[in-house]
Protein backbone atom coordinates (compact mmCIF):
# COMPACT_ATOMS: atom_id res chain seq x y z
CA UNK A 1 0.00 0.00 0.00
CA UNK A 2 1.07 3.53 -0.56
CA UNK A 3 -0.49 6.87 0.07
CA UNK A 4 0.39 10.50 0.69
CA UNK A 5 3.90 9.95 -0.65
CA UNK A 6 4.68 7.07 1.75
CA UNK A 7 5.79 3.75 0.27
CA UNK A 8 5.33 0.56 2.31
CA UNK A 9 7.31 -2.63 1.82
CA UNK A 10 7.28 -6.10 3.39
CA UNK A 11 10.64 -7.21 4.75
CA UNK A 12 10.88 -10.61 6.47
CA UNK A 13 7.21 -10.52 7.24
CA UNK A 14 7.33 -7.00 8.72
CA UNK A 15 5.69 -3.96 7.23
CA UNK A 16 8.07 -1.01 7.08
CA UNK A 17 7.54 2.51 5.75
CA UNK A 18 9.93 4.45 3.55
CA UNK A 19 9.78 8.23 3.07
CA UNK A 20 11.58 9.07 -0.17
CA UNK A 21 13.78 12.19 -0.29
CA UNK A 22 12.30 15.07 -2.28
CA UNK A 23 13.59 15.67 -5.78
CA UNK A 24 13.96 18.82 -7.80
CA UNK A 25 12.38 19.38 -11.18
CA UNK A 26 15.35 17.76 -12.91
CA UNK A 27 14.99 14.67 -10.74
CA UNK A 28 18.18 15.35 -8.79
CA UNK A 29 17.99 14.91 -5.03
CA UNK A 30 18.69 17.97 -2.91
CA UNK A 31 19.02 18.96 0.73
CA UNK A 32 17.41 22.24 1.73
CA UNK A 33 20.01 23.17 4.41
CA UNK A 34 22.96 22.54 2.13
CA UNK A 35 21.29 24.49 -0.69
CA UNK A 36 20.82 27.48 1.62
CA UNK A 37 24.40 27.33 2.86
CA UNK A 38 25.72 27.28 -0.68
CA UNK A 39 24.05 30.59 -1.56
CA UNK A 40 26.38 33.56 -2.20
CA UNK A 41 27.00 35.92 0.72
CA UNK A 42 25.02 38.69 -0.99
CA UNK A 43 21.87 36.56 -1.17
CA UNK A 44 22.26 35.39 2.42
CA UNK A 45 22.38 39.00 3.58
CA UNK A 46 19.34 39.91 1.48
CA UNK A 47 17.33 37.47 3.59
CA UNK A 48 18.00 39.35 6.83
CA UNK A 49 17.84 42.81 5.26
CA UNK A 50 14.16 42.25 4.49
CA UNK A 51 13.30 42.77 8.17
CA UNK A 52 12.31 46.32 9.29
CA UNK A 53 15.03 48.61 10.61
CA UNK A 54 14.97 52.01 12.30
CA UNK A 55 15.80 55.00 10.11
CA UNK A 56 17.73 57.95 11.49
CA UNK A 57 15.53 60.25 9.41
CA UNK A 58 12.38 59.20 11.28
CA UNK A 59 11.20 61.67 13.91
CA UNK A 60 9.91 59.20 16.48
CA UNK A 61 10.32 59.03 20.24
CA UNK A 62 7.81 56.24 20.91
CA UNK A 63 8.91 52.76 21.94
CA UNK A 64 9.18 50.37 18.98
CA UNK A 65 7.32 47.06 18.73
CA UNK A 66 8.62 43.49 18.72
CA UNK A 67 8.86 43.28 14.91
CA UNK A 68 12.06 45.34 15.13
CA UNK A 69 13.69 42.63 17.24
CA UNK A 70 13.32 39.92 14.58
CA UNK A 71 16.27 40.93 12.42
CA UNK A 72 18.90 40.74 15.17
CA UNK A 73 17.48 37.49 16.52
CA UNK A 74 17.44 35.92 13.05
CA UNK A 75 21.04 36.89 12.33
CA UNK A 76 22.13 35.51 15.69
CA UNK A 77 20.30 32.22 15.11
CA UNK A 78 21.88 31.83 11.66
CA UNK A 79 25.35 32.53 13.04
CA UNK A 80 24.94 29.57 15.42
CA UNK A 81 23.96 27.13 12.66
CA UNK A 82 27.32 26.09 11.19
CA UNK A 83 30.82 27.36 10.56
CA UNK A 84 29.98 28.66 7.09
CA UNK A 85 27.06 30.80 8.29
CA UNK A 86 28.96 31.90 11.38
CA UNK A 87 31.72 33.35 9.22
CA UNK A 88 29.13 35.25 7.19
CA UNK A 89 26.80 36.50 9.92
CA UNK A 90 28.95 36.99 13.03
CA UNK A 91 30.13 40.49 12.03
CA UNK A 92 26.50 41.46 11.43
CA UNK A 93 25.29 40.08 14.76
CA UNK A 94 27.36 42.67 16.60
CA UNK A 95 27.37 45.39 13.98
CA UNK A 96 24.57 47.03 15.94
CA UNK A 97 23.73 47.16 19.65
CA UNK A 98 19.94 47.49 19.88
CA UNK A 99 17.70 48.07 22.88
CA UNK A 100 14.84 50.22 21.62
CA UNK A 101 11.95 47.78 21.12
CA UNK A 102 9.87 45.61 23.43
CA UNK A 103 7.57 42.63 23.12
CA UNK A 104 5.21 44.45 25.48
CA UNK A 105 4.72 47.37 23.05
CA UNK A 106 1.81 47.42 20.61
CA UNK A 107 2.07 50.07 17.89
CA UNK A 108 -0.91 52.09 16.74
CA UNK A 109 -0.56 52.37 12.93
CA UNK A 110 -2.70 55.50 12.94
CA UNK A 111 -0.45 57.22 15.50
CA UNK A 112 3.05 55.73 15.15
CA UNK A 113 4.70 58.45 17.25
CA UNK A 114 2.27 58.30 20.16
CA UNK A 115 3.97 57.18 23.36
CA UNK A 116 1.24 54.79 24.57
CA UNK A 117 3.75 53.03 26.80
CA UNK A 118 2.96 49.60 28.30
CA UNK A 119 1.85 49.33 31.91
CA UNK A 120 4.15 48.18 34.70
CA UNK A 121 7.94 47.99 34.74
CA UNK A 122 8.59 44.69 32.96
CA UNK A 123 9.25 46.44 29.65
CA UNK A 124 11.64 48.87 31.34
CA UNK A 125 13.53 46.01 32.95
CA UNK A 126 13.65 44.22 29.61
CA UNK A 127 15.23 47.22 27.85
CA UNK A 128 17.78 47.91 30.59
CA UNK A 129 18.76 44.26 31.00
CA UNK A 130 19.11 43.68 27.26
CA UNK A 131 21.24 46.80 26.81
CA UNK A 132 23.64 45.94 29.64
CA UNK A 133 23.85 42.31 28.47
CA UNK A 134 24.87 43.28 24.93
CA UNK A 135 27.40 45.86 26.11
CA UNK A 136 29.00 43.41 28.54
CA UNK A 137 29.33 40.74 25.83
CA UNK A 138 31.27 42.97 23.44
CA UNK A 139 33.40 44.83 26.00
CA UNK A 140 33.98 42.36 28.88
CA UNK A 141 33.18 38.75 27.98
CA UNK A 142 34.63 38.88 24.46
CA UNK A 143 36.38 42.20 23.68
CA UNK A 144 37.34 40.89 20.21
CA UNK A 145 33.72 41.63 19.23
CA UNK A 146 33.99 45.35 20.08
CA UNK A 147 35.49 46.37 16.68
CA UNK A 148 32.40 44.96 14.94
CA UNK A 149 30.06 47.46 16.63
CA UNK A 150 29.26 50.43 14.39
CA UNK A 151 25.80 51.50 15.58
CA UNK A 152 24.11 51.78 18.98
CA UNK A 153 20.33 52.34 19.07
CA UNK A 154 18.67 52.66 22.48
CA UNK A 155 15.47 53.76 24.21
CA UNK A 156 16.56 54.68 27.74
CA UNK A 157 14.02 54.26 30.51
CA UNK A 158 14.36 55.34 34.14
CA UNK A 159 14.71 51.73 35.33
CA UNK A 160 17.90 51.50 37.41
CA UNK A 161 19.21 54.46 35.44
CA UNK A 162 21.86 55.31 38.06
CA UNK A 163 23.53 52.00 37.27
CA UNK A 164 22.72 51.70 33.57
CA UNK A 165 23.97 55.15 32.53
CA UNK A 166 27.56 54.77 33.90
CA UNK A 167 27.76 51.33 32.26
CA UNK A 168 26.44 52.81 29.03
CA UNK A 169 29.11 55.54 29.05
CA UNK A 170 31.90 53.09 29.89
CA UNK A 171 31.01 50.69 27.10
CA UNK A 172 30.60 53.38 24.43
CA UNK A 173 34.17 54.53 25.03
CA UNK A 174 35.42 50.99 24.34
CA UNK A 175 33.85 50.69 20.89
CA UNK A 176 36.60 51.90 18.52
CA UNK A 177 34.54 51.80 15.31
CA UNK A 178 31.28 53.27 16.62
CA UNK A 179 30.10 55.78 14.00
CA UNK A 180 26.37 56.14 14.81
CA UNK A 181 24.71 56.75 18.19
CA UNK A 182 20.90 56.82 18.13
CA UNK A 183 19.10 57.64 21.38
CA UNK A 184 15.43 57.38 20.43
CA UNK A 185 14.23 58.76 23.75
CA UNK A 186 15.16 59.04 27.41
CA UNK A 187 12.61 59.07 30.20
CA UNK A 188 12.52 61.47 33.09
CA UNK A 189 13.93 60.32 36.39
CA UNK A 190 12.62 61.97 39.57
CA UNK A 191 11.00 64.68 37.48
CA UNK A 192 14.10 65.60 35.44
CA UNK A 193 15.64 64.40 32.24
CA UNK A 194 18.28 61.78 32.94
CA UNK A 195 21.01 63.57 31.05
CA UNK A 196 20.37 67.03 32.43
CA UNK A 197 22.15 66.04 35.63
CA UNK A 198 25.58 67.66 35.47
CA UNK A 199 27.44 64.69 36.92
CA UNK A 200 26.28 62.40 34.12
CA UNK A 201 27.10 64.91 31.40
CA UNK A 202 30.60 65.20 32.84
CA UNK A 203 30.86 61.42 33.01
CA UNK A 204 30.32 61.12 29.28
CA UNK A 205 32.51 64.15 28.62
CA UNK A 206 35.42 62.38 30.29
CA UNK A 207 34.88 59.50 27.88
CA UNK A 208 34.98 61.40 24.58
CA UNK A 209 33.72 59.49 21.54
CA UNK A 210 35.77 60.80 18.59
CA UNK A 211 34.67 58.02 16.22
CA UNK A 212 30.99 59.08 16.16
CA UNK A 213 29.97 60.78 12.91
CA UNK A 214 26.16 60.44 13.08
CA UNK A 215 24.20 61.44 16.20
CA UNK A 216 20.41 61.08 16.59
CA UNK A 217 18.91 62.41 19.83
CA UNK A 218 15.90 64.23 21.30
CA UNK A 219 16.59 67.95 21.27
CA UNK A 220 16.86 68.12 25.07
CA UNK A 221 19.98 65.96 24.87
CA UNK A 222 21.82 68.44 22.66
CA UNK A 223 24.38 69.06 25.39
CA UNK A 224 25.79 65.60 24.67
CA UNK A 225 27.21 66.97 21.41
CA UNK A 226 30.60 68.08 22.84
CA UNK A 227 31.30 64.48 23.88
CA UNK A 228 31.29 63.55 20.18
CA UNK A 229 33.51 66.31 18.71
CA UNK A 230 33.70 64.81 15.19
CA UNK A 231 29.94 64.62 14.64
CA UNK A 232 29.07 65.66 11.08
CA UNK A 233 25.37 64.79 10.85
CA UNK A 234 22.89 65.55 13.64
CA UNK A 235 19.37 64.09 13.58
CA UNK A 236 16.59 65.01 15.98
CA UNK A 237 14.09 62.34 17.00
CA UNK A 238 11.51 64.99 17.90
CA UNK A 239 10.49 68.50 16.87
CA UNK A 240 12.85 71.30 17.91
CA UNK A 241 11.48 74.45 19.58
CA UNK A 242 11.97 77.86 18.03
CA UNK A 243 14.14 79.11 20.89
CA UNK A 244 16.45 76.18 20.59
CA UNK A 245 19.57 77.72 22.14
CA UNK A 246 18.05 78.15 25.61
CA UNK A 247 20.04 76.02 28.06
CA UNK A 248 22.83 75.08 25.65
CA UNK A 249 26.39 75.22 26.93
CA UNK A 250 29.13 77.09 25.06
CA UNK A 251 30.88 73.83 24.04
CA UNK A 252 27.56 72.63 22.60
CA UNK A 253 27.18 75.81 20.55
CA UNK A 254 30.73 75.30 19.26
CA UNK A 255 29.78 71.75 18.29
CA UNK A 256 26.88 73.01 16.18
CA UNK A 257 29.27 75.23 14.25
CA UNK A 258 31.16 72.12 13.06
CA UNK A 259 28.13 70.25 11.68
CA UNK A 260 27.97 69.37 8.00
CA UNK A 261 24.33 68.37 7.82
CA UNK A 262 21.03 68.27 9.72
CA UNK A 263 19.33 65.70 7.47
CA UNK A 264 15.84 65.60 9.03
CA UNK A 265 15.57 69.28 9.98
CA UNK A 266 13.57 71.63 7.75
CA UNK A 267 14.42 75.29 8.29
CA UNK A 268 11.96 78.12 7.82
CA UNK A 269 12.82 81.32 6.00
CA UNK A 270 11.90 83.34 9.05
CA UNK A 271 14.07 84.00 12.07
CA UNK A 272 15.38 80.53 12.90
CA UNK A 273 17.28 80.12 16.12
CA UNK A 274 18.64 76.69 15.21
CA UNK A 275 20.11 77.84 11.89
CA UNK A 276 21.85 80.73 13.61
CA UNK A 277 23.71 78.19 15.75
CA UNK A 278 25.06 76.32 12.74
CA UNK A 279 28.19 77.58 11.06
CA UNK A 280 28.93 77.90 7.38
CA UNK A 281 29.94 74.26 7.00
CA UNK A 282 26.49 72.89 6.23
CA UNK A 283 26.57 71.19 2.82
CA UNK A 284 22.94 70.08 2.55
CA UNK A 285 19.92 71.97 3.90
CA UNK A 286 16.13 71.78 3.66
CA UNK A 287 13.82 74.79 3.88
CA UNK A 288 10.06 75.31 3.79
CA UNK A 289 8.59 78.15 1.74
CA UNK A 290 5.28 79.46 3.08
CA UNK A 291 2.61 81.04 0.87
CA UNK A 292 3.11 84.77 1.36
CA UNK A 293 1.29 86.50 -1.52
CA UNK A 294 -1.53 87.68 0.69
CA UNK A 295 1.01 89.74 2.63
CA UNK A 296 2.24 91.61 -0.44
CA UNK A 297 5.62 92.43 -1.90
CA UNK A 298 7.10 93.47 1.44
CA UNK A 299 7.00 89.90 2.76
CA UNK A 300 8.49 88.60 -0.51
CA UNK A 301 11.42 91.00 -0.15
CA UNK A 302 11.98 89.87 3.42
CA UNK A 303 12.08 86.20 2.39
CA UNK A 304 14.51 87.01 -0.42
CA UNK A 305 16.78 88.97 1.92
CA UNK A 306 16.77 86.22 4.56
CA UNK A 307 17.60 83.54 2.04
CA UNK A 308 20.36 85.64 0.46
CA UNK A 309 21.90 86.06 3.89
CA UNK A 310 21.64 82.31 4.45
CA UNK A 311 23.24 81.53 1.07
CA UNK A 312 26.16 83.91 1.65
CA UNK A 313 26.91 82.18 4.93
CA UNK A 314 26.86 78.65 3.50
CA UNK A 315 29.95 78.77 1.28
CA UNK A 316 30.15 74.98 0.97
CA UNK A 317 26.47 74.42 0.15
CA UNK A 318 26.02 71.54 -2.32
CA UNK A 319 22.28 70.84 -2.29
CA UNK A 320 19.09 72.65 -1.31
CA UNK A 321 15.65 71.04 -0.97
CA UNK A 322 12.62 73.34 -0.80
CA UNK A 323 9.19 72.19 0.45
CA UNK A 324 5.91 74.03 0.00
CA UNK A 325 3.34 74.52 2.70
CA UNK A 326 -0.23 73.19 2.47
CA UNK A 327 -1.75 76.32 0.91
CA UNK A 328 0.63 76.73 -2.04
CA UNK A 329 -0.60 76.40 -5.63
CA UNK A 330 1.95 74.47 -7.70
CA UNK A 331 2.41 77.13 -10.42
CA UNK A 332 2.83 79.87 -7.82
CA UNK A 333 5.27 77.69 -5.89
CA UNK A 334 7.54 77.10 -8.89
CA UNK A 335 7.49 80.81 -9.77
CA UNK A 336 8.23 81.98 -6.22
CA UNK A 337 11.09 79.50 -5.81
CA UNK A 338 12.69 80.84 -8.98
CA UNK A 339 12.31 84.49 -8.01
CA UNK A 340 12.95 84.33 -4.27
CA UNK A 341 15.46 81.49 -4.00
CA UNK A 342 17.13 80.35 -7.22
CA UNK A 343 17.88 83.77 -8.69
CA UNK A 344 19.35 85.16 -5.42
CA UNK A 345 21.38 81.95 -5.03
CA UNK A 346 22.84 82.32 -8.52
CA UNK A 347 23.72 85.95 -7.73
CA UNK A 348 25.61 84.79 -4.62
CA UNK A 349 27.45 82.13 -6.66
CA UNK A 350 28.45 84.76 -9.25
CA UNK A 351 29.82 86.98 -6.50
CA UNK A 352 31.90 84.10 -5.16
CA UNK A 353 33.37 83.46 -8.60
CA UNK A 354 35.15 86.82 -8.44
CA UNK A 355 38.67 86.34 -6.98
CA UNK A 356 38.96 87.79 -3.48
CA UNK A 357 42.48 88.33 -2.19
CA UNK A 358 41.21 89.33 1.26
CA UNK A 359 39.69 85.89 1.94
CA UNK A 360 41.57 83.92 4.63
CA UNK A 361 43.59 80.91 3.53
CA UNK A 362 41.69 78.56 5.83
CA UNK A 363 38.25 79.65 4.63
CA UNK A 364 35.75 76.96 3.69
CA UNK A 365 36.07 76.10 -0.06
CA UNK A 366 33.27 77.73 -2.03
CA UNK A 367 31.02 75.73 -4.33
CA UNK A 368 30.19 76.96 -7.85
CA UNK A 369 26.99 74.96 -8.36
CA UNK A 370 24.11 73.95 -6.06
CA UNK A 371 21.56 71.23 -6.78
CA UNK A 372 18.09 72.61 -5.96
CA UNK A 373 15.12 70.25 -5.56
CA UNK A 374 11.64 71.77 -5.33
CA UNK A 375 9.00 69.57 -3.69
CA UNK A 376 5.35 70.61 -3.90
CA UNK A 377 2.82 69.35 -1.32
CA UNK A 378 1.17 67.23 -4.04
CA UNK A 379 4.36 65.22 -4.45
CA UNK A 380 5.41 66.86 -7.72
CA UNK A 381 9.04 67.88 -7.80
CA UNK A 382 11.56 69.64 -10.00
CA UNK A 383 15.35 69.65 -9.90
CA UNK A 384 17.46 72.51 -11.21
CA UNK A 385 21.15 73.29 -11.02
CA UNK A 386 21.93 76.78 -9.76
CA UNK A 387 25.28 77.91 -11.16
CA UNK A 388 27.36 81.06 -11.28
CA UNK A 389 27.07 81.29 -15.09
CA UNK A 390 28.20 84.47 -16.78
CA UNK A 391 28.17 87.95 -15.34
CA UNK A 392 25.13 90.01 -16.19
CA UNK A 393 25.75 92.44 -19.08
Amino acid sequence: MSGHGVKRYKTRGKLVSYFPKPKGRSGAKFSTPSAFISLPDELLLEVVNSYPRVSLHTKRTALYGEEYLVRHRSIYALSQTCRRLRNVFLPYVWQSIEAFASKYQVDDPAKPNRMNLPDGILWKKELATDLVRQLEIVTIRDPTLAPYVQTVTVWLSDYSWAGVWPEFCRALAELPNLHTLHIVYSMQATGRWIFEKRSFLEMLDRRSLPSVRNLAIPWKLANLLPSMPETQRLYFTDATPRQFSNGLTEPTKAGFAKLRELPNTVFTLTSNNLFELCGGRLKHIQVRLHEHRAKGDVEAQRIQQRFTKMAKRLRGLESLKVFSDESYDDIAFWADCTMLLIQPLEAVLRARAVPNSSAPNDAEPSTRTVRVTLVHRSGARKTVIAAAGQDDP
